[in-house]
């Protein structure tokens, strides 16, 4: 018995020594062998030291819900997303999505939440419509999808109840657009003469509508007015615009004055939504 217990206790020696010099190579030489080996991998490989973003799983049900047409879904989808994930590496695609989707429900013709309808009376024309309900007589075109400014007696219109708002940031380059204070659609300024070097915040509210064609004021209605650029004057001294940077277009200039200048197409859209006394505030860096 004292043998075997002797036994054992040099077993047991033998075992610590043995495994302590194994922790003292693992530490001293192994270990940082196989980190020199991990950080020569990641150098070659940069994507391979990448944390996966745990917010991925979430942004793709979202865009699967888009993809599939159910925008109800999709649209509380990405504002839940928004808000659990405000750091995602996909939070810009997610702003991207989610003002394509209001957008499209905005101007999809159909009846739905935030919305009504309008029965045209005798001696409706779209522009008193428009004052009737408070409403814009463009937006109300082109929330029904019509093709013509004419009404005809017993039409259904729908009128959004929006109430839009805009916040111009210059740093970053944003413009939103909120409805009901809450975010509708990102744009991306490209342009902040003389604003970039402003500092603080600045209220003002959208003054005028104005279409140019050829440099030629064009109204609402007009033939031309579907191939013409948009701006929005913005009351105060000096005045401020929001308006469209199209090169190569014959007549467009950028106007005088302080401006906030969009892509065309992003100008159009806004101008199409937005009315005469639609509160902006532009903050400085």
């Amino acid at each position: 018995m004292f043998k075997l217990l002797k036994a054992l206790v040099v077993l047991a020696l033998l075992g610590a020594i043995i495994g302590g010099a194994y922790g003292t190579y693992y530490l001293l030489i192994e270990g940082p062998n196989q980190r020199d080996a991990q950080e020569r991998a990641q150098a070659a490989d940069p994507s391979a030291s990448a944390t996966p973003d745990p917010s991925s799983p979430d942004f793709e049900k979202a865009q699967a819900l888009k993809r599939e047409r159910n925008y109800p879904e999709a649209s509380a989808a990405l504002e839940a997303f928004l808000i659990r994930y405000p750091d995602s590496s996909h939070h810009e695609q997610a702003l991207g999505l989610l003002g394509d989707i209001n957008l499209a429900e905005l101007f999809s013709g159909r009846a739905g939440p935030g919305k009504t309808e309008y029965i045209v009376q005798r001696g409706d024309v779209l522009d008193r419509v428009a004052k009737k309900v408070k409403s814009d007589p463009e937006l109300i075109y082109q929330a029904n999808n019509l093709d013509r400014i004419m009404l005809r007696i017993g039409q259904k219109l729908i009128i959004p109840e929006v109430e839009f708002t805009i916040e111009a940031h210059l740093n970053p380059k944003r413009l939103l657009l909120l409805n009901h204070g809450k975010f509708f659609k990102s744009y991306v300024l490209l342009d902040l003469r003389p604003l970039g070097k402003k500092t603080g915040e600045i209220r003002t509210k959208v003054q005028e509508k104005i279409a140019t064609n050829s440099g030629q004021r064009v109204v609402f209605g007009s033939k031309e007015y579907g191939t013409s650029l948009r701006s929005l004057t913005l009351a105060g001294q000096p005045g401020y615009t929001i308006y469209a940077i199209a090169d190569n277009v014959p007549g467009s200039k950028k106007p005088a004055g302080s401006g906030l200048g969009l892509q065309a197409s992003d100008s159009e859209e806004l101008h199409s939504m937005v009315s005469v006394g639609t509160p902006v505030t532009i903050s400085g860096r």
